[in-house]
């Protein structure tokens, strides 16, 4: 026989010994049983959690409401492709990355998507447009370049300045491998909150000249050119103001303006 001893309170609070006889025979079960969950239990605890997630998955496909079935979108038209990527799709297993994994391959003109959800069976899906900063122009049409040198449209008119890059084949698409591209994009980005229409952005040498259509051309240092452009802004009203001007330097921090006829 198997005596265990076991402490029980009693009616006025006195802690007293109760004794439990386990037959042997029990007893001698409930050995072999701990025995065995000792040996297997990380087997065990393994197979009760597989046992888990594969019920967890049976009741959610046979019950979970969680499937996308409508689309919400801003600032773009969901294609064939799109809808067969998204419907149906665990609204759970959707997320931001792969969102744009699956769409952006079929949307040139969109730099990225923001996805909101809307539970339990509703996404929005917001669209950033790619924003022309460049133009090149081939065959007389106009390809727009964004700041990632990412050829994303192809139009009849267009006022944005000239990329000097020569490119043979145009794809629209297609990323422009330009060593000089961010350097292009930075100038005018900071030229334009000054509203001046620029013509054209080129390099020669070791500087970079940008004209304004129909009145003077800016030449800055490449190495300077942040610099130089502050002393720009600076003078910028008495820039705008001169007549005849033809061009715009910069020699020892300060601002050279040449004219067309003498001063």
């Amino acid at each position: 026989m198997l005596t265990f001893r076991l402490q029980k309170k009693s009616a006025i609070g006195f802690q007293k010994q109760v004794k439990f006889r386990l037959p042997e025979g029990k007893g001698k079960n409930r050995r072999q049983i701990l025995k065995v969950y000792r040996q297997y239990k990380y087997v065990i605890l393994v197979a009760s959690l597989f046992l888990l997630v594969l019920v967890f998955i049976t009741i959610e496909k046979t019950f979970s409401p969680l499937s996308i079935k409508k689309i919400n979108t801003q600032n773009f038209t969901l294609t064939d492709t799109d809808k067969v990527e998204l419907i149906g799709k665990k609204i759970y297993f959707v997320n931001q990355d792969n969102l744009n994994q699956k769409l952006l391959p079929n949307h040139i003109d969109i730099k990225a998507f923001t996805l909101e959800k809307q539970y339990p069976e509703t996404i929005k899906v917001i669209a950033k447009k790619r924003k022309g900063v460049f133009k090149i122009i081939n065959n007389k049409s106009y390809y727009i370049i964004d700041d990632e040198g990412v050829i994303f449209s192809q139009v009849k008119k267009s006022k944005l300045p000239d990329l000097p890059v020569d490119v043979k084949d145009i794809t629209i698409g297609t990323r422009l491998d330009q060593q000089d591209l961010y350097l292009y994009t930075n100038v005018v980005k900071q030229l334009l909150d000054l509203k001046l229409e620029i013509d054209k952005v080129y390099l020669e040498g070791e500087f970079i000249y940008v004209t304004i259509k129909g009145k003077y051309k800016i030449r800055f240092e490449i190495d300077k050119y942040l610099s130089q452009i502050e002393m720009f802004r600076k003078a910028i009203i008495q820039i705008q103001s001169a007549k005849d001007l033809i061009e715009v330097s910069f020699v020892d921090n300060k601002v050279l303006m040449q004219y067309s006829t003498p001063r």
